[in-house]
């Protein structure tokens, strides 16, 4: 990544090349090759390591190995001999607080984009 957004931002900052155009193929084209040489070599190790990353995620979960015994995993043993309330075990608070929430942060903009509202662009609403 850091090969491919090097060249791209060196393009980019130091020598104002424009962004999402073609740049080999413009008739303006006189920045340096090495940029985009740099770019390209960036944008290949990371295709490959793309595919890498999916082909070792498809192995372990087509993989037919299966473990002998079971890995015994350790479990942390509370601070606190008092369990917590049963209300924080429970949906219900938590989806009443994040509605009220927002509702807080999304209510007013959406009240004025509805009392605002134009269906039509370019037609004043009544």
């Amino acid at each position: 990544m850091i090969l491919m957004s090097n060249g791209l931002h060196t393009l980019g900052l130091i020598f104002q090349a424009p962004r999402r155009t073609m740049l080999g193929v413009a008739p303006y084209n006189d920045y340096p090759q090495f940029f985009f040489v740099e770019a390209a070599i960036g944008g290949i190790i990371l295709g490959i390591s793309g595919l890498l990353f999916y082909a070792n995620v498809l192995g372990t979960v087509f993989a037919s190995k299966k473990l002998e015994k079971p890995i015994e995993m350790p479990v942390a043993e509370p601070l606190d001999a008092h369990p917590a309330p049963a209300w924080l075990d429970q949906w219900r608070p938590w989806l009443a607080v994040t509605i009220a929430l927002i509702l807080i942060a999304y209510g007013p903009v959406l009240i004025q984009s509805i009392s605002n509202l134009n269906l039509v662009p370019g037609v004043p609403a009544r």
